[in-house]
């Protein structure tokens, strides 16, 4: 695991919660940069890790965001990255 993919997990796990990727862009502090941000995102998508939906509101161009989510996939992977660090015993 990168260590952006283990920020994005991190983020998304934190209270749980669905995010905009400006938002983990923004929340990470400069760790995700916006194009490594993306490239990761949809990598993770791909592989079932995180899970995007979305909401009624569009922007100002007329366009839906999407809001990402952790899946149960990527739970499991964040905390066997955790165990193996010794970080948590799971």
């Amino acid at each position: 695991m990168t260590g952006v993919e283990l920020a994005v997990l991190c983020l998304l796990a934190r209270r749980n919660a669905a995010r905009y990727a400006s938002e983990l862009i923004y929340m990470s502090d400069g760790i995700l940069t916006r194009p490594a941000a993306y490239v990761t995102i949809r990598r993770m998508y791909s592989q079932g890790l995180i899970d995007k939906h979305f909401v009624d509101s569009t922007n100002q161009f007329n366009r839906k965001r999407p809001l990402y989510t952790i899946t149960p996939k990527g739970k499991l992977k964040l905390l066997e990255f955790l165990s193996k660090l010794g970080l948590i015993y799971a």
